[in-house]
């Protein structure tokens, strides 16, 4: 995080800000300094903080910002562009019932894409 100028997390991660403070032992001094939050329904959201910024990631116009990572569900990815990395959610098993018998089998899904500005197909 310290090479990047930017992060941005998408609102597709559906990330919850407070687990950005308390594991990556984000100052609450600072926090309550520089926070900017935004009306979310009947709720305020954080919008950004620091260099840390939770909105709608526009592709089109921002892949090209040198020094922005980029955080986005798997419903949010840039075409054509591979991914920095991939984390997935922990594998867990779905069961199935299927002519009186029950099957099970483990699967894992996609839960954040991270990408770099700058990087080209």
């Amino acid at each position: 995080a310290k090479n990047y100028n930017k992060i941005v997390f998408d609102d597709s991660t559906g990330f919850i800000y407070t687990t950005l403070l308390f594991y990556g032992q984000y100052p609450p001094q600072i926090h309550q300094q520089q926070a900017a939050y935004k009306q979310s329904g009947l709720v305020m959201a954080l919008s950004k903080d620091g260099k840390y910024e939770f909105r709608k990631i526009d592709w089109e116009h921002e892949l090209t910002n040198k020094g922005t990572l980029f955080i986005t569900g798997n419903d949010n990815v840039p075409p054509n562009i591979m991914p920095l990395a991939t984390f997935s959610y922990p594998t867990r098993p779905v069961v199935i019932y299927y002519d009186r018998k029950i099957a099970q089998y483990p699967t894992t899904e996609v839960a954040y894409k991270i990408f770099q500005s700058g990087k080209n197909k």
